[in-house]
C-alpha cells in the first residue's frame, strides 16, 4: 500500500511539487492503491504546522479529497513564490 501523497500548488502556470503528506487512515490508503485513477491530478486538502519560505509545508498531513476545487484553482500567492 502507498505510504504517502504528493502535492503541490500551481505556480507561474506550472504544477510545482511541495512536499508529500501521510496521516490517511489504512482504509484511504488501500482505496489509493487499488484506485489510484480515482486520486492522481485531484485536489486534496493538507493540514500542517507551519508554511516555511520555501513554500513546503512543516509536518504535512493528508485529511481527504477537495471535490470543491479545480486543480487550477491552487495557486501559489505571490509572497510565498
Amino acid at each position: 500500500m502507498i505510504g504517502a501523497v504528493k502535492f503541490g500548488q500551481y505556480s507561474k502556470g506550472k504544477l510545482a511539487e511541495i512536499g508529500q503528506a501521510s496521516g490517511m487512515s489504512d482504509g484511504a490508503r488501500l482505496d489509493m492503491s487499488l484506485n489510484p485513477h480515482k486520486y492522481l491530478g485531484k485536489v486534496v486538502t493538507i493540514k500542517g504546522q507551519q508554511r516555511l519560505r520555501s513554500c513546503a509545508i512543516r509536518h504535512p498531513v493528508f485529511v481527504g479529497l477537495n471535490e470543491s476545487k479545480r486543480p487550477k484553482d491552487c495557486i501559489m500567492y505571490p509572497n510565498e513564490q
